[in-house]
């Protein structure tokens, strides 16, 4: 394994000189895979079925036992491997093929996608030439590729094809399918080289293409993963994907994994509104945290830019940090560019939470906030998570967020409301505050007054010591 600086890498669109590369890239990657996937074939209970009842068929004609079965087993083997290449969605496009040629970049300076590690590095990589050895035959293919003709049509056909380049190497790729329909993305192939995996290229690959996708007016992303690939699963369930058919409605069956964009702007269904954001005492069932925020930036002396939605917890991923992921995309300029002395753009984002955030969330909200002077936090919660024993690291890690600056208030009913009326698909209906709204309101208002009180005796203590008094 081979140590990765990810701010030296450099996110390109391939060429044609580096379609050999990719090629090898993707026969590397993809080794072994048909021979699982023959595998997972062969061991389904219907298809152990099959081959039991064409063995006894052939038991009659074949005097071997071994034979019978060998027979219908080696055939089945042999039409899987003629055909699988060939099979639409195996090789990870919604194509049996894919067009390098109609695909590769031929502009005179590169495309390159933006590298968030850059920002905190201060480093600027360059692109340097390929290192390859190229032999007498590839010239040959390079000639040959170089004459086709591609025209704007099968360019647009063709999909982009991203590669990851450090020093000159080329560890990664990730292709992105034509566009089919309108704001939907689809990507496929993501390979990174052996050398460099678990070194989170294949993550910087997917997310920065993401923003940049985001940036052109794309509202929804899928991921293609062979069937039946574990491991690409759960790396895109890691990056706030979901399997089809778990989040939303979709007539496209293609897709086996999607992610809706990098936040969904999709208005809240009223019911689902009202039961996780219901201030009950016993909130039984409600598993799930949801965050509708608002992000505003000012733009001059008399002017705001508004942006808003909502997020839901992910496998593995709570909201909150899944919206630390999306703040490049949803708060250009707040990070800067890396370059020393460079203004930061100033935010304010405001939370609606269904739940305060847990101990661990807590602690690195606070970590993060330290970082960023030009970003200020309100928080509206809901209800209080695990905050009914004393001295618990939840009401410990709400404590740090207050020393951290951010502002920590339970929702009222005119809370409820405004997030109604801005969050929640109506249909010009009014918000109906439930049985007890109030009195639960004012119950977590005194608990939360009660977890920060501590904090504030403290700063007193603090301001007398200083005084000399």
């Amino acid at each position: 394994m081979v140590r990765l600086e990810l701010d030296q890498v450099v996110m390109r669109r391939m060429k044609e000189d580096d379609i050999e590369t990719v090629k090898a890239l993707i026969k590397e990657g993809c080794e072994g895979t048909e021979n699982r996937l023959i595998l997972h074939i062969v061991t389904r209970p219907l298809c152990l079925f099959i081959l039991a009842v064409l063995s006894s068929i052939l038991r009659c004609f074949v005097h071997s036992f071994v034979l019978a079965l060998a027979i219908p087993v080696f055939l089945l083997i042999v039409f899987l491997k003629l055909t699988m290449p060939r099979s639409t969605g195996v090789l990870g496009s919604s194509r049996p093929s894919w067009d390098y040629v109609g695909s590769s970049y031929r502009g005179t300076q590169d495309e390159t996608l933006q590298n968030p590690y850059c920002r905190f590095s201060g480093k600027t990589p360059l692109t340097k030439k390929p290192r390859r050895r190229i032999g007498s035959k590839d010239k040959d293919k390079d000639k040959e590729a170089s004459t086709e003709k591609v025209t704007p049509e099968r360019e647009q056909a063709a999909g982009h094809v991203w590669v990851a380049d450090c020093d000159g190497e080329i560890l990664g790729c990730l292709f992105r399918d034509s566009e089919t329909r309108a704001g939907v993305r689809r990507f496929c192939r993501l390979v990174t080289s052996c050398w460099y995996r678990r070194e989170g290229l294949g993550r910087l690959l997917v997310q920065s293409l993401e923003q940049r996708e985001g940036e052109t007016g794309s509202h929804r992303v899928y991921a293609h993963v062979p069937y039946p690939s574990k491991l690409g699963e759960a790396f895109f369930r890691k990056l706030g994907y979901q399997q089809r058919g778990e989040g939303a409605d979709e007539d496209d069956d293609e897709e086996i994994i999607f992610s809706e964009k990098f936040v969904n702007f999709v208005l809240l269904p009223p019911k689902k509104f009202i039961f996780h954001y219901k201030n009950v005492r016993w909130a039984r069932g409600r598993h799930e945290t949801y965050l509708c925020f608002v992000v505003k930036r000012r733009v001059g002396p008399d002017s705001l830019t508004f942006d808003f939605g909502h997020l839901r917890n992910r496998t593995g991923c709570h909201v909150e940090m899944l919206f630390l992921r999306y703040l490049g995309a949803l708060c250009p300029g707040l990070l800067g560019c890396g370059v020393a002395g460079e203004k930061r753009l100033s935010y304010s984002i405001t939370w609606f939470c269904s739940w305060s955030p847990c101990a661990n969330c807590s602690i690195r909200l606070a970590q993060f906030l330290s970082q960023m002077p030009n970003l200020r936090l309100r928080i509206f919660v809901s209800r209080l998570y695990f905050c009914d024993i004393e001295d618990s690291q939840e009401q410990e890690g709400l404590r740090m967020l207050k020393k951290a600056g951010v502002q920590l208030t339970v929702m009222t009913y005119k809370d409820f409301f405004y997030c109604w009326q801005t969050f929640v698909a109506r249909k010009q209906s009014r918000f109906k505050a439930w049985g007890e709204l109030h009195q639960n309101s004012v119950r977590l208002t005194r608990k939360l007054h009660r977890i920060l009180q501590p904090l504030e005796a403290e700063d007193l203590r603090d301001a007398f010591k200083l005084l000399g008094l």
